[in-house]
């Protein structure tokens, strides 16, 4: 909340926030907060598999059927429709 707070008050428009190891994914989350004031998002070095924030001990072969729906869905709907969501 702070930097989206700061790229308000500095009157920042469209920037390219970047981030490194968490930084990414704080970049990441900005980014979808802010949607289309925010330019571009770089990370750097963050976390190649994401549910292992989780759960350390998560499998690729136990979230592969979560990561399928996830695809059939986003295939489904499309790109306007995830554009309507928070």
């Amino acid at each position: 909340s702070e930097i989206e707070r700061f790229i308000r008050t500095q009157k920042i428009e469209r920037p390219a926030v970047i981030g490194h190891s968490l930084g990414g994914q704080i970049a990441i989350r900005v980014a979808a907060d802010m949607g289309d004031r925010i330019g571009r998002v770089m990370v750097v070095d963050s976390a190649p598999f994401f549910p292992a924030l989780v759960d350390s001990r998560v499998t690729s072969d136990q979230i592969e059927p979560m990561a399928r729906l996830g695809y059939q869905a986003l295939m489904l709907f499309g790109d306007q429709a995830l554009k309507s969501q928070v």
